[in-house]
């Protein structure tokens, strides 16, 4: 069957590739007026967001369904460069499409959106016997249920992010057998030091994007910061929820859950403080890291230039999964080299050891890492408690959990949408889709491609990323389903002594609280509208 599936997939991606062209309005462009398809009796309209991921993946299924699923039907596609704009016109019902592939939150939208229960119930094509809902993970059924009724499903897949590396230059700088991922933040640090004497810097933020969405270094401190709190305690934290004498149950009168992880948030802090301001005489951040968008960091870690100019490198970046993607345009053109650059598990904070009383010191630490990743025995000592702390702790990713496909209330050819939408979930699309993503499995419906069905070999970029996914767990730095963190605005901390600006930034140029004082503002600031807030909430909710 797999033989037959492959073949006959080989044969489709020919005809994708020559329909879809680089992205133009051949086949599925995004064009209202494509020859091939403006005679068919049937249409609507998908208006997606490209991220990371890029558009190609989307075409190719589009076409896909059009030229061998079904052939009375036209989508038309579009391109948005806004969600914020994008939701604010479905919301309104000013909008002309009819169904979004977006990247923001959707609850709370069923005046306006379609609801999609049916579509859970629906067949797979060419998939007998099977139901879409059996191919979306529990979890995210849960997640985006509201109230008995679905009006989202989940779009690419959460890959989430992680640190990514340049094992090229850390070849060439420290010697190739000579230097060691860094399986903890002291250990992190120690690499940064070495790095530092060899005119590289550590990694670097996008300091020019003021307002944070492209400072990805903000997400990996939630990470480090879950790592502390582990993952019950970070959705209790969340979730407004603290333990009153074992029962768990929400702070009404007074922040006890920010109270509750004090250690948390100055452990936390005290991480970030150091990776933005360096030690020892050392600096660990980019120099020109003020000036840089997300795509010059990347240009740094690949060893490009900045602004035309050659700059000192970055070994690391924190960065997303479609991070190779993001750079093979540039490398085709001869604007970079090519790098081997691949992600790494998470470095596990080593104040966790406050967590893990069996664990004594960042040697033990790291070798309980290396036991949690399959490499070694259990130190002697440590015991199995401490150990699934760790274990958990290492395989955490950070992921914005808000990429969905949502269709208006008002769309034309609804029946239509979802035997569109229920196609996406079959392991056809999903290969598709992955043929056009560098094997990544870009739609979120638990089809892993091999390298023979793709009928390509992984980059070593691709199948570090597939090394990682196998035991991730996800830390939802989104969070839209935790409607009372939303309702109190709450951060894991929060600096009342500056107005605007990125953690990393203000970090940077000192121009931040210390981690000393970091637990006082936090508090202060939450409890001062808390009990206001908590009220507000609950009569919302109707409690």
């Amino acid at each position: 069957m797999k033989k037959w599936l492959c073949l006959l997939l080989a044969v489709v991606m020919l005809l994708s590739l020559a329909a879809c062209g680089g992205g133009g309005s051949t086949g599925n462009g995004d064009s209202e007026d494509d020859e091939k398809y403006a005679n068919r009796s049937k249409r609507f309209t998908l208006c997606y967001y490209e991220g990371g991921y890029g558009a190609d993946w989307l075409r190719a299924v589009v076409t896909d369904y059009m030229d061998n699923i079904n052939q009375d039907v036209y989508i038309s596609l579009k391109n948005s460069t806004d969600n914020a704009v994008a939701r604010e016109k479905i919301t309104t019902q000013t909008g002309t499409y009819d169904m979004y592939f977006i990247e923001v939150d959707m609850f709370k939208k069923s005046a306006v959106l379609e609801e999609l229960s049916g579509l859970l119930e629906m067949e797979v094509p060419g998939e007998a016997g099977v139901k879409v809902k059996d191919k979306i993970e529990p979890q995210w059924l849960s997640y985006y249920e509201e109230d008995g009724s679905y009006y989202q499903m989940p779009a690419t897949n959460f890959m989430g992010w992680n640190w990514t590396y340049n094992k090229t230059l850390l070849d060439s700088k420290l010697g190739e057998g000579n230097w060691a991922l860094p399986r903890t933040t002291e250990e992190l640090f120690a690499l940064g030091e070495k790095l530092f004497e060899k005119d590289v810097f550590l990694t670097a933020f996008a300091g020019k994007d003021t307002t944070g969405g492209a400072d990805y270094l903000r997400y990996c401190y939630e990470v480090w910061f879950a790592q502390m709190t582990g993952m019950e305690g970070y959705n209790n934290y969340f979730n407004c929820l603290y333990n009153n004498n074992g029962t768990y149950e929400l702070a009404k009168d007074y922040p006890h859950n920010i109270v509750e992880h004090r250690n948390a948030i100055e452990k936390t802090y005290a991480v970030a403080q150091t990776l933005c301001q360096g030690r020892n005489g050392m600096e660990f951040i980019h120099s020109k890291s003020e000036s840089l968008t997300f795509l010059d960091a990347q240009f740094l870690l690949n060893q490009g230039s900045f602004r035309g100019a050659q700059e000192y490198p970055i070994a690391f970046y924190y960065n997303g999964a479609s991070a190779q993607q993001e750079m093979t345009d540039y490398v085709k053109d001869g604007i970079i080299q090519q790098q081997d650059v691949r992600m790494m598990k998470m470095p596990v904070i080593s104040s966790i050891i406050e967590r893990t009383p069996s664990i004594k010191d960042d040697a033990t630490l790291a070798a309980v890492v290396d036991y949690a990743d399959g490499k070694g025995q259990l130190p002697e000592g440590v015991t199995q408690e401490d150990a699934a702390i760790v274990t958990e702790a290492r395989n955490m990713m950070a992921e914005l959990v808000c990429r969905e496909f949502v269709v208006t209330k008002n769309a034309q050819n609804k029946e239509d949408i979802l035997n569109f939408m229920a196609y996406l979930t079959s392991d056809r699309a999903q290969l598709i889709a992955a043929q056009h993503c560098n094997g990544l499995p870009v739609l979120n419906y638990g089809y892993v491609p091999t390298e023979e069905e793709l009928g390509f070999a992984f980059t070593e970029f691709t199948q570090s990323v597939y090394d990682i996914l196998d035991s991730a767990l996800v830390v939802d730095i989104a969070k839209f389903d935790k409607p009372v963190h939303l309702a109190v605005g709450l951060s894991w901390y929060k600096d009342t002594s500056v107005s605007g600006g990125t953690l990393s930034g203000n970090l940077y140029i000192k121009n931040a609280l210390t981690a000393d004082e970091i637990y006082e503002s936090t508090l202060q600031a939450y409890s001062a509208t808390w009990k206001d807030r908590i009220e507000q909430f609950l009569v919302q909710q109707g409690q």
